[in-house]
């Protein structure tokens, strides 16, 4: 048993040392997650965000705090953080990718609000699409057709397809 402790004691005590430091770390970061995602929320809500906004970046502010906490614990514990960093970087540049045709109705919606092609109002065709425009949004251009549909138009459509505008 000496020969154990004399062996494997120095390395094991400073192992059980971060190890400790670690799990505080991380129930830190796990109390102050729920904190983030309140304070999150509240500011959200007080700014006149829809619920499911008000939820889903709540969730998001605590998933960001805890895994800042956790890559601080694991570093705490010697392991090399910088596979957890390419990992990262491979998620950002793939959510990048899964957000494209989000970003492009919103810059579309930019511009459909500052140009002003079209208003509230006025009867428009757009591909196989006729209607009165009842919102321009910011990702999306709403129409009311004849038979009284509403019809939801991605505003990448209206930026890039041709928009007949009748008479009223």
């Amino acid at each position: 048993m000496e020969q154990f402790i004399s062996q494997w004691g120095p390395a094991s005590s400073t192992f059980l040392v971060r190890a400790l430091w670690a799990f505080a770390i991380f129930l830190i970061a796990f109390s102050l997650s729920d904190t983030t995602q309140r304070a999150a929320q509240k500011n959200l809500a007080r700014t006149g965000a829809g619920p499911n906004s008000v939820l889903f970046f709540g969730r998001v502010a605590q998933t960001a705090a805890l895994l800042v906490g956790g890559a601080i614990a694991l570093a705490v514990l010697g392991v090399d953080l910088s596979a957890l960093a390419a990992i990262l970087g491979f998620l950002a540049v793939a959510g990048t990718l899964a957000v494209q045709d989000i970003t492009r109705n919103i810059i579309a919606g930019w511009y459909l609000l500052i140009e002003r092609p079209f208003q509230v109002g006025d009867i428009v065709r757009v591909e196989d699409q006729e209607g009165t425009i009842e919102n321009v949004g910011a990702r999306t251009t709403i129409l009311r057709n004849a038979a009284g549909d509403r019809v939801i138009v991605p505003n990448q459509i209206m930026f890039t397809s041709v928009v007949t505008q009748k008479k009223k």
